[in-house]
């Protein structure tokens, strides 16, 4: 997979024979997969070892519910030996991992593993004890890494059972005596013809580190290429149970022109991570076995010019962010290719004239490209390697933001509907919808439409827009805007404003009161009328932005209702609509039986239902619990003030899940208990921790489910 320090370091002129080798072999592309230097700098002292366990209590692995589930996805981080020093364990975020790879033992000839070897003393010595027993501790998985590079030395391995059997025999008892949870099988150059051997020993393996722990699991690291969906299909057959794609490399040290390691998809018509996941899909490679690999360095080419994409004239070298970012030059040329999804900056050496480019991949690029991997189904990611970010902010947000509870909050209620909507909405959305940020009547109408389009709300101030707000539309490009309430809540100079941030203009839906507003708006968004439709108090603004998610899913429109009596604004809408389902959201108090009644006067046939609640947390769970488990996200805002609910609500609703109120400083039992149903695949806190306490946050993140 890598360079470890203890192997010669491939010049280019070896790499690219090697590449040659194997395309005349016809299992690799040429000038493929080379792999990336080891930061010599950083591997820490050899450490003793004391045989496979030290003193003190027997080591155990986790067992299936011992397993955290903090995230959506699986984040696998190698953690190789010249990573693994003194200051490793304050660096790592156990809370961001599920797995952990110690990086690596090889094995000799006769299959014995390798106590000579580089990497053996370090990832079977006292550091390594430390990290395995605080990555059990919160829950994370750890793997030993078994390593074998070079088509010689794989072939005489694979056709020599008795090396293979030796190899099974001690790695079982290694993990076995390490308490570890598995191991990471990383062979790379192997001709086609010992593909069967490698996946009957990827079986045998499995089947002799489950004699001890029924619940180990075997992966593979395999290439981007059409050798490495062979080795995935031949591993995955014989039972492995995650496929770990090295997904960089793309671009190598003697690669021209310059370009990204791991480019999201490319314009050359080269190999990309896109070209990789379609070539594993036609070779049957399960897209739930697989875990994208990233890697946590770039390369910097001496280039003929700063153009993107420029000549090299040399060979480049790794560069590491945790050393490079916080030295990049005076004067460098800052660039991101939103092609492959990196970014890359360019220098020319004042003294001789010389350009250099560098590409690398940044918190903004893995974001793209976790986004990418959940959107493919994949079970998850993986990085290469934990160490390479270390010192840098923002490596551990993204994984965060991209699989865990985030927190998405502004300086005030304006700019956090702008940050919900950055968060969620890409640029050149159809449709943004705008409310006052003063009141919520006329918002209640827009959540309740927003979702159901894919659009946002913008909040403004009846006089104002506000800059956050502004700078949101300036991003997002809209075709169109609309603007719920009348001139009195946004005034006609805002209108104007709002209406050259689009491109079509903005248009106005407004009625005299807010129960017109709800049935205007449903009446645009509705014209042929609804199978659905909600209705909610038009008192209070709970009930309503836990409807509009629900709403959105199920094609209809959220209407307002006085408590005791139909407004007649309802009434009108509900008998056009002639929707054959209406749920009532909220108690008696809310919405009376009398409201009910008169509901089914006016449509006899529909069937009326009623979700409620002892109060509004227990009525936004038993909204929320009507959608199904699993969903791929859950909004959680306060219940005390509408703003980062309506927010919310909109961006739940076009991402298909629900909103949950919680109280700001702990999370109500309600709330609690419709999160251990659903199990989100990811969680979005609205507003700040004077709104939404940490202690809600983390909460939240014990109940997210894992694919």
């Amino acid at each position: 997979m890598r360079s470890p320090a203890r192997r010669p370091v491939r010049s280019s002129m070896v790499a690219v024979a090697l590449g040659l080798l194997a395309a005349v072999a016809g299992w690799l592309p040429a000038a493929d997969w080379a792999r990336p230097i080891a930061d010599a700098a950083v591997v820490g002292p050899a450490e003793s070892t004391r045989g496979f366990q030290p003193a003190g209590t027997p080591a155990a692995p986790l067992t299936p519910g011992q397993m955290a589930s903090r995230l959506s996805h699986e984040v696998y981080g190698y953690l190789p030996y010249w990573e693994l020093n003194s200051t490793v364990n304050d660096y790592l975020r156990y809370d961001l991992l599920t797995d952990i790879a110690l990086f690596s033992i090889g094995v000799t000839s006769s299959g014995a593993l390798d106590p000579g070897g580089t990497g053996y003393p370090t990832v079977t010595g006292s550091t390594a004890t430390t990290i395995i027993d605080n990555a059990h501790a919160a829950g994370v998985r750890v793997d030993m890494t078994f390593t074998s590079f070079g088509l010689a030395k794989n072939s005489a391995f694979f056709k020599d059972p008795a090396a293979q059997a030796t190899a099974i025999a001690q790695f079982a008892d290694l993990i076995a005596a390490r308490g570890l949870d598995g191991i990471n099988v990383d062979v790379e150059l192997l001709n086609n013809e010992d593909f069967a051997a490698y996946g009957a020993f990827v079986g045998q393996l499995r089947a002799a580190l489950q004699v001890t722990n029924p619940a180990a699991r075997v992966s593979v690291a395999t290439n981007g290429s059409l050798s490495g969906a062979g080795m995935a299909a031949v591993a995955v057959a014989n039972g492995a149970d995650r496929v770990f794609i090295m997904g960089y490399n793309y671009r190598t040290a003697g690669t021209n022109p310059a370009g990204g390691v791991a480019p999201l998809a490319r314009t050359d018509g080269g190999k990309s991570l896109t070209t990789t996941l379609d070539l594993y899909a036609a070779n049957g490679v399960p897209a739930n076995r697989i875990q994208l690999g990233l890697g946590l360095y770039g390369r910097t080419w001496p280039t003929v010019s700063s153009d993107l994409h420029a000549a090299t004239t040399g060979p480049g070298p790794a560069w590491f962010p945790k050393t490079g970012l916080s030295s990049i030059p005076a004067g460098a040329i800052m660039g991101y290719d939103t092609i492959e999804q990196v970014p890359w900056f360019a220098f020319q050496d004042s003294a001789t004239g010389a350009w250099s480019q560098t590409y690398y991949d940044d918190p903004t690029s893995l974001r793209a490209k976790y986004a990418f991997a959940a959107g493919r189904g994949l079970a998850g990611v993986g990085l290469w390697a934990l160490g390479y970010d270390r010192g840098q902010p923002g490596y551990w947000e993204a994984i965060a933001g991209s699989f865990g509870a985030i927190r998405v909050a502004g300086a005030d209620r304006f700019a956090t509907a702008a940050a919900v909507s950055a968060n969620a909405m890409a640029p050149g959305v159809d449709t943004v919808y705008v409310a006052t940020g003063l009141n919520y009547p006329d918002a209640l109408a827009a959540a309740a439409l927003a979702g159901r389009v894919g659009a946002p709300v913008l909040l403004v101030h009846p006089l104002v827009v506000p800059a956050a707000t502004a700078a949101e539309l300036a991003r997002l490009q809209p075709r169109r805007i609309v603007v719920l309430g009348g001139a009195a809540v946004v005034s006609d100079a805002v209108f104007g404003v709002l209406g050259a941030s689009a491109a079509e203009g903005a248009i106005r839906i407004a009625g005299a009161n807010r129960y017109e507003t709800a049935a205007a708006a449903s009446q645009a968004a509705y014209p042929s009328g609804a199978p659905v439709a909600y209705l909610v108090s038009g008192r209070t603004f709970p009930d309503a932005v836990s409807a509009a998610p629900a709403a959105d899913r199920d094609g209809g429109p959220v209407l307002l209702t006085d408590p005791v009596a139909l407004s007649a604004a309802t009434a009108t809408e509900l008998s056009r609509l002639a929707p054959s389902r209406v749920v009532i959201v909220g108690g008696d108090g809310a919405v009376s039986p009398g409201v009910a009644a008169q509901v089914s006067a006016i449509l006899p046939s529909a069937v009326i239902e009623r979700l409620a609640g002892a109060d509004r947390y227990a009525t936004s769970a038993a909204v929320a619990a009507t959608f199904a488990a699993g969903v791929p996200v859950v909004y959680v805002a306060t219940g005390a003030n509408f703003p980062d609910a309506l927010a919310g609500a909109s961006a739940a609703g076009a991402r298909g899940g629900p909103i949950v109120l919680t109280a700001g400083g702990t999370l109500p039992a309600p709330a609690a208990s419709v999160l251990t149903y659903l199990l989100p695949r990811h969680a979005v806190i609205v507003g700040g921790t004077a709104v939404v306490s940490d202690a809600v946050l983390g909460a939240v993140r014990g109940f997210l489910g894992r694919l």
